[in-house]
């Protein structure tokens, strides 16, 4: 765990370096546009509530008009997930320029793959956690969804204990020792 550590750190190093040592310009506009995107994810959250109180309003198939929407919602999440994650993997595993650093380095290539894996996750799925957020908040706005009851307990508490994505963990691992045994 601690050449993992010392694996990722210096991506956060170097963010905290270069917010520390930007001068008053490059900080100004990193404000500007973090604003500009809030107003963003603010006015979204505002149209999927409105879009969604006018499904609820329709007496018989507005629910299911609002099922639909998040499905296709869903499946575009998705695709673009996919996508996105192919390019980056592509990218950090095969075209990144520390890669001779990195397998020089003396820990284990299990490590190196992990590292790179969470790198692969953190670039590619940046984008939909923060412009998804505000879709998904309005449906709980909306449906007034929370943790009063007991189908919802269960759902969070496996979100909480990673039964959905910790399978999803161990398609890295197992493909870091099958590499490390060629």
């Amino acid at each position: 765990m601690q050449d993992l550590y010392l694996l990722i750190k210096p991506r956060f190093l170097g963010f905290r370096n270069q917010m520390a040592r930007s001068d008053r310009r490059t900080r100004k506009r990193a404000f500007v546009m973090g604003g500009l995107g809030l107003v963003f994810c603010v006015g979204l959250f505002i149209i999927s509530c409105r879009v969604l109180i006018h499904f609820q309003s329709a007496e018989v198939i507005g629910d299911l008009l609002a099922r639909h929407l998040l499905s296709m919602i869903f499946l575009t999440f998705f695709s673009l997930l996919i996508f996105s994650h192919i390019i980056t993997a592509l990218s950090n595993l095969y075209i990144s320029k520390d890669l001779d650093l990195c397998h020089s380095t003396p820990v284990a290539l299990e490590k190196v793959f992990i590292s790179r894996a969470v790198y692969t996750f953190m670039d590619s799925s940046w984008m939909l956690i923060i412009f998804g957020l505000p879709i998904f908040m309005a449906y709980a706005y909306v449906y007034r969804a929370g943790l009063s009851r007991t189908q919802d307990k269960r759902h969070y508490n496996a979100l909480i204990r990673g039964d959905v994505g910790g399978p999803l963990l161990f398609v890295p691992v197992s493909a870091a020792r099958e590499t490390g045994r060629s």
